[in-house]
């Protein structure tokens, strides 16, 4: 153990442990940074390695040492890339921007400390962040989500998912319970969307252009907006 991480070797990304005497946050990084190299076989998308090698300042072919892994922000934005498959050995990330990019899958469940998702203009049917429990601020506009699920997401603050085809959004258990604490529009596309069973309709009041029936909520003119 040197500097709060332990190294070991292993194939697998990143995982977080909790000191149960405490709570502080544990970085354990199980993989041999031999194993990481920046090629094909970790990194299939060609758009995504240039990204990479741009960012961490090597080339490809290069290792990828265990700091560069253990870097907090990663911006990918703007690249063409298609494919985010070897995010996961970047498990140390608490913010990933990869906006305007081919994106039609993307695979967060390594991601445990992800605190901040930028996923806008992509072309996403799905999207899971069942695992990003320390999420705070999602934006996932422009994508082709018919369903939200974010009853996991106890921490999250801020979300901004218009240009969809929601008919689905459930804020049950995050911090956006009543839709109080919105600080960007939802654009529902002029569907209606289920809000799930845990959320408190009686929390929000300060809704701008749309209308909660029970459960239901009901998209008048551009959106809804709640401060």
């Amino acid at each position: 153990l040197k500097d709060g991480i332990l190294r070991f070797t292993g194939s697998a990304p990143i995982e977080y442990i909790y000191d149960v005497t405490n709570g502080e946050k544990l970085t354990v990084m199980v993989t041999n940074s031999a194993n990481i190299l920046l090629n094909e076989v970790y990194f299939p998308d060609a758009n995504f390695r240039a990204a990479l090698a741009e960012i961490l300042g090597i080339s490809e072919g290069d290792l990828i040492s265990i700091e560069m892994l253990l870097t907090d922000k990663l911006d990918v934005s703007k690249k063409q890339i298609a494919d985010l498959t070897g995010i996961s050995y970047f498990s140390a990330l608490t913010e990933l921007n990869a906006a305007d990019n081919a994106l039609t899958a993307l695979d967060l469940t390594s991601l445990h400390a992800l605190e901040k998702l930028n996923c806008d203009k992509n072309s996403l049917t799905v999207l899971d962040v069942s695992r990003n429990t320390d999420l705070k601020d999602l934006s996932c506009t422009n994508n082709e989500l018919h369903v939200l699920d974010l009853s996991k997401n106890n921490a999250l603050e801020k979300l901004n998912c218009n240009d969809n085809y929601i008919t689905y959004l459930d804020l049950s258990n995050t911090a956006l319970n009543g839709l109080q604490n919105v600080t960007s529009k939802i654009d529902l596309s002029g569907n209606s969307a289920d809000l799930g069973e845990g959320f408190d309709a009686e929390k929000a009041s300060d809704l701008v252009n749309a209308t909660i029936e029970g459960k239901t909520l009901y998209k008048e003119e551009c959106g809804l907006s709640a401060f």
